[in-house]
């Protein structure tokens, strides 16, 4: 009785103890006491070529339990990585805004649990090429705006709609992308296929197909201006040539940073405002978050926070607050969503938060006050 007595108080001690192991570093693998099963590795790691010189991960999350995500790099084998970000739980995407040009890179992620981390995923590598050419500079213009289109004459018809690019996220500066007409009565949402670029003049080619009718509708040869705020050129539909033009209108404009804006959106009864502060350096964002809420059954609260993140060329927002005035310093807070800007009216729409895809999307907007 005894022995069985002392046995439970060691089984019991040995639980205790392992409740504060602290992780290891990010350099460390952890030792087979501090595994998980549960806290499972991520897989499906992809690096491919974003805006500029970025690069974007996406990565399959395999945990139950994960707090969030590390990011490790390495630009010289496929054993000595050093942390390069985080992200939130249910975060499994991340821009690396500044790898060094001209060097194979590999990357690698792994899961944080409560106590422990996951083994790492799989390891993938991309380079980025030393200089960027002008279809390089045509591209991250295409993807980092969205495109109102006009055309001139068609039958009589004045065809408008919204073209938006995106990389194809092969690891490849291929597009592909989407057109939403406004006034198309046979298929109003159509996809952008065969996108490319042509490296000499920095044409654009690219064939619009619908997808309810699974037909190929009209090929687009286009040029983009000096300025990069237009595209000019023509389309060819049932035969026939159709000018066509485009204006740009930019998802993030680099002149209104640094800069204050004055948030609002309502979702019911309630009303959300926001005061958020911030400088942009590339992708990377840095700021302040101020946040506050009325209304019906709202609960009064200010909350403000220290912000950094980024923001790709497509208009993903993702950051962390870490709280450091109001209810809960301390905590860590993360946010995802997309961003939009007319001129410098900042249109945001949360995606997730800590996480967690809410009910409703939420969308504040509002103009720049400095």
């Amino acid at each position: 009785m005894t022995r069985l007595f002392q046995h439970s108080r060691q089984l019991a001690l040995a639980a205790a103890v392992a409740l504060f192991l602290p992780l290891p570093s990010s350099g460390q693998q952890p030792t087979q006491g501090q595994m998980n099963p549960v806290t499972a590795a991520p897989s499906n790691l992809r690096a491919a070529k974003e805006s500029g010189q970025a690069v974007r991960l996406n990565w399959s999350d395999n945990a139950l339990n994960a707090s969030g995500f590390r990011i490790e790099r390495s630009t010289s084998d496929t054993l000595n990585f050093g942390q390069t970000g985080t992200t939130g739980h249910d975060t499994t995407w991340f821009i690396d805004p500044s790898p060094t040009r001209g060097v194979l890179t590999y990357y690698r992620v792994r899961a944080v649990g409560p106590r422990e981390l996951s083994s790492y995923s799989n390891i993938d590598s991309i380079m980025i090429p030393l200089s960027i050419g002008y279809a390089d500079e045509v591209i991250d213009t295409l993807v980092s705006s969205k495109w109102e289109f006009l055309s001139c004459t068609d039958n009589g018809r004045n065809w408008q709609g919204i073209a938006e690019f995106r990389f194809a996220g092969d690891g490849h500066p291929r597009l592909a992308g989407t057109f939403d007409y406004s006034n198309a009565p046979d298929c109003r949402h159509r996809d952008l296929v065969n996108v490319r670029v042509q490296d000499g003049d920095g044409r654009i080619l690219f064939t619009e197909h619908c997808p309810s009718s699974g037909q190929d509708i009209s090929d687009y040869t286009l040029k983009m201006n000096a300025r990069r705020d237009s595209l000019l050129g023509s389309l060819v539909w049932q035969g026939q040539t159709h000018d066509f033009r485009a204006r740009r209108e930019p998802y993030v404009v680099a002149d209104c940073f640094p800069g204050t804006w004055e948030l609002e959106g309502k979702v019911g009864q309630r009303i959300y405002h926001g005061l958020l502060n911030l400088r942009q350096d590339g992708g990377k964002l840095e700021g302040t978050y101020l946040t506050w809420e009325e209304g019906l059954n709202a609960v009064p609260y200010h909350s403000e926070g220290d912000v950094v993140g980024s923001v790709s060329g497509a208009g993903e927002l993702s950051f962390t607050r870490t709280v450091t005035k109001g209810g809960g310093i301390g905590t860590v807070q993360t946010f995802s969503g997309l961003v939009r800007m007319n001129d410098c009216f900042l249109t945001i729409t949360w995606i997730t938060h800590n996480g967690q895809q809410p009910p409703v999307n939420l969308t504040l907007s509002g103009s720049r006050k400095n």
